[in-house]
């Protein structure tokens, strides 16, 4: 088994077990958070055989400063999950109810979670100083479901993003998902842009809209943005240097099939702080409608939740032309304010007319228009697996 978040127990001595290394996650727990009441847990810090004891001589911020440096993730706005969604394991199966039709499909840690969250965990496991550090910044969870049991995950429901991955994962009924503990506390959910086109049930929209109501509580749907077409530097103007949030994601060497080329970067938007800047783009439809119907971006909207866009830059040609478009958007910044019409010229649905018909807006000066169908390399999947 993959090992996961928290799956490192943290011990009375402060010291990590590495017997525990490979099993299932912990239950979730609280824990006072202030180093006057931590004993003597922060004041030795294990690594290994080497024991650094002078650790908790050290003032109190000075120890949150370097488990900041060591995880950055506690000090991020944002961080990405990669959950995916898979047919359930014997145990899990053997808890529910099994539907009228086909097997249970339950969400597993995905292929990149490891990877994503290995600081994290080893910060979460060390002692009880640095596991009330990072509950702050993870203060919720998800369940997972594991071949050798339940299993969580530690995240922030209020900003941290959930991708959803996962191959044949669309084929399914509704009924056929189970979530417990998990659906419920996503607000912020990223899918692939081609979700549904497999199903067997329904139409790709209605396909893609019964899944997303089983998440009660979503307020953002953000459409992972991943195969040549769709990677079109038109559709990227939105990936601004500064004003995106990045997830780097390198794969090692032992836990992946390709032994070079094994990174990636996630971008989406970081709205909350540039709301003005990205409301042109939230309004300009062909961010979204060249990949999406139109009418998954009308129900989503009428049901509250804001459908945005999401780019994934894999490989060492995805990532050469991420920092190509990263300098030339770059490049528009130096030129002229972001925030004016010397750099985009949007035009609203009162005022323009697309080929077909249907009014749509538009960004009509695009400084990454050209088309390029190279921007990822071909070994891109339609898909995340």
């Amino acid at each position: 088994m993959e090992e996961t978040a928290d799956s490192l127990r943290s011990g009375t001595d402060g010291q990590r077990d590495a017997s525990n290394d490979k099993t299932s996650l912990d239950a979730p727990c609280s824990m006072d958070n202030t180093a006057a009441e931590l004993g003597g847990d922060a004041s030795d810090v294990t690594f290994g055989s080497a024991v650094f004891h002078p650790f908790g001589r050290l003032p109190p911020e000075l120890r949150r400063y370097i488990w900041e440096l060591f995880c950055p993730d506690l000090i991020l706005e944002a961080r990405l999950l990669d959950i995916t969604v898979a047919p359930s394991s014997d145990k899990h199966a053997d808890e529910c109810s099994r539907p009228k039709h086909g097997h249970r499909w339950t969400a597993k840690d995905g292929a990149i979670l490891d990877a994503m969250t290995l600081a994290r965990r080893r910060v979460l496991a060390v002692n009880q100083e640095s596991r009330a550090i990072a509950l702050q910044s993870f203060p919720d969870y998800l369940s997972l479901d594991l071949a050798s049991g339940s299993a969580i995950v530690r995240f922030n429901k209020d900003t941290d993003l959930v991708l959803l991955t996962g191959y044949g994962m669309d084929y399914h009924a509704s009924e056929q998902y189970h979530f417990p503990d998990f659906a419920g506390k996503i607000t912020q959910l990223a899918i692939s842009s081609t979700f549904g086109i497999n199903s067997s049930t329904a139409d790709p929209v209605d396909a893609m809209m019964d899944f997303l109501r089983g998440f009660p509580n979503l307020k953002r749907v953000f459409f992972l943005l991943e195969s040549l077409h769709q990677n079109k530097l038109r559709n990227l103007g939105w990936c601004v240097p500064g004003f995106v949030h990045e997830a780097f994601v390198n794969v090692s060497r032992d836990t992946a099939e390709l032994t070079e080329d094994n990174e990636m970067v996630f971008c989406w938007p970081v709205l909350n702080k540039y709301m003005d800047f990205y409301y042109p783009f939230r309004r300009a439809s062909h961010v979204l409608l060249d990949v999406i119907e139109e009418r998954v971006v009308d129900e989503l909207l009428g049901m509250g939740i804001e459908p945005l866009p999401m780019a994934i830059f894999k490989f060492r040609s995805g990532l050469a032309h991420y920092k190509r478009l990263q300098e030339r958007l770059a490049e528009m910044d130096a030129d002229a304010d972001l925030h004016s019409d010397r750099s985009l010229t949007i035009t609203t649905s009162d005022e323009a007319t697309s080929d077909d018909g249907h009014e749509a807006e538009r960004i009509e000066e695009d400084p990454t228009s050209e088309d390029d169908e190279s921007f990822n390399d071909e070994r891109v999947p339609a898909q995340i697996e």
